[in-house]
């Protein structure tokens, strides 16, 4: 299946026949467009800094924010908490503000897509596939910088009634659900966002059984991918990934429900001569390997022009905002992978040529043996070694809500106005408060697409 439609709106046509005959068929699909977008919030925490038992400043912070967030260009200032006592001429940044301007692409790019079907057996279809996305701002916004295509798809699907069978670069099974719910309920504006999760492509191998009374099963193998930073950068096996799915209509077709879980599973392990990393302080180790994993469910009930999708997931190791692209929040500082919780739900309501949304996403972190037991010398009382302190704040939770509206001028051609609010929160460190930073985003443009 050609998946493009799932990344476009509701009432877009997903493809058009350029060519056929003699039982084959030319066809191809597309989006452009951009988008206005204002990003205007808090900066990343600053690091948090203290007195000594005189009163005194010290100029070591007592700890900082690791992991999380949202970084963007940050004007700062000075701090001025006179509860500090900085002293003059001692210059301690604080927390700041970011307030940056764009015209970007949103959470799907500019596509151009390719495809022939051919009937290569009486029940069975051949489908070839290419499909190219391109952002339309320049990295860093360096208008010098080129854009350089991104072969996102190429695969080769055979279809028939005992199923399909699909090998090349596409849509993977985990999570995909709650992508399918983010784009066809929310639209293609938004860029930042708590949720990423799901619409990953990799390189594999699927299997899909036929639809039974709305019930089918995929299951995959795919490329392995490594994770890119710590110890555990080797992998051996591919990585296995299956979705059981539900989708059927009732009351005449006003009524459709679609049901869906799904999971993968995949380990990583130590490069070259293995030997277990301890911190000597809490004792904590990382090992020659890991299990990266995860599972998610969920559904969209559609009533009439009303639209419900729910999502949940619980992972480790599998990147917290994007699939398969572990961050600086997603692991701890000896390199043991981060376990995550998270929540979404979109509505969306048709009235006529307008479609009205809002959701909720909400993700929590877990903390590691060595995020709970981890010390350090507490800078405040650098004699005594018995003054330990956690020496940083570890992301708790993101949270993001966001609503807005699609006009469809036709069924190709779409202006979009999204606002979001995000909210990252950090855990509370020796009495202090947990740092918190909040971002509020807007988006508006225009897309076209066939």
């Amino acid at each position: 299946m050609v998946v493009l439609g799932l990344l476009l709106p509701q009432t877009a046509t997903a493809e058009k026949v350029i060519a056929g005959g003699a039982g084959w068929e030319l066809f191809s699909e597309g989006r452009v467009g951009g988008f206005f977008s204002w990003v205007y919030g808090q900066g990343f925490p600053a690091p948090t800094y203290g007195v000594d038992a005189n009163g005194q400043f010290v100029d070591t912070p007592i700890f900082a924010a690791k992991g999380g967030g949202f970084r963007s260009a940050t004007d700062q200032g000075q701090q001025s908490d006179p509860g500090l006592n900085i002293p003059p001429g001692v210059v301690v940044p604080n927390q700041g503000t970011i307030n940056n301007v764009s015209v970007r692409s949103g959470f799907v790019t500019n596509i151009l897509g390719f495809g022939v079907r051919d009937q290569v057996w009486p029940s069975t279809f051949l489908e070839i596939y290419i499909q190219l996305w391109t952002f339309i701002e320049s990295p860093g916004q360096l208008t010098n910088t080129p854009n350089y295509p991104d072969a996102k798809q190429g695969y080769a699907k055979l279809e028939g009634a005992w199923g399909s069978f699909t090998a090349g670069r596409t849509r993977a099974l985990y999570s995909r659900g709650l992508t399918d719910i983010e784009v066809l309920y929310r639209g293609p504006t938004e860029i930042d966002r708590t949720h990423y999760f799901g619409g990953n492509f990799s390189a594999g191998l699927i299997y899909g059984t036929p639809a039974w009374h709305g019930l089918r099963l995929d299951a995959g193998l795919f490329d392995p991918y490594a994770l890119q930073g710590g110890n555990l950068t080797r992998t051996r096996y591919p990585r296995a990934e299956a979705e059981v799915g539900f989708e059927q209509r009732f009351a005449g077709g006003r009524v459709k429900l679609v049901l869906y879980a799904d999971g993968a599973y995949q380990k990583v392990y130590q490069d070259g001569s293995c030997q277990a990393v301890v911190d000597p302080v809490s004792g904590s180790a990382l090992g020659c390997e890991q299990n990266l994993a995860g599972v998610g469910y969920g559904g969209r009930l559609e009533l009439g022009p009303v639209h419900l999708g729910v999502a949940r997931y619980y992972e480790g190791g599998l990147g917290v905002n994007d699939p398969l692209e572990i961050q600086d929040a997603d692991q701890d500082p000896l390199g043991v992978s981060r376990r995550f919780a998270g929540t979404y739900i979109q509505t969306r309501i048709d009235i006529g040529r307008v479609d009205l949304f809002a959701g909720f996403g909400f993700v929590r972190a877990f903390a590691t043996a060595y995020d709970s037991t981890h010390t350090a010398q507490d800078p405040r009382d650098p004699m005594n070694p018995d003054a330990r302190i956690v020496p940083f704040s570890i992301i708790r939770s993101h949270q993001g809500v966001n609503g807005g509206l699609t006009y469809h001028v036709t069924p190709s051609l779409h202006f979009d106005l999204d606002l979001v609010r995000e909210q990252a929160d950090w855990t509370p460190v020796d009495g202090y408060p947990g740092p918190r930073q909040v971002v509020y985003i807007a988006n508006s443009g225009m897309t076209a697409n066939w």
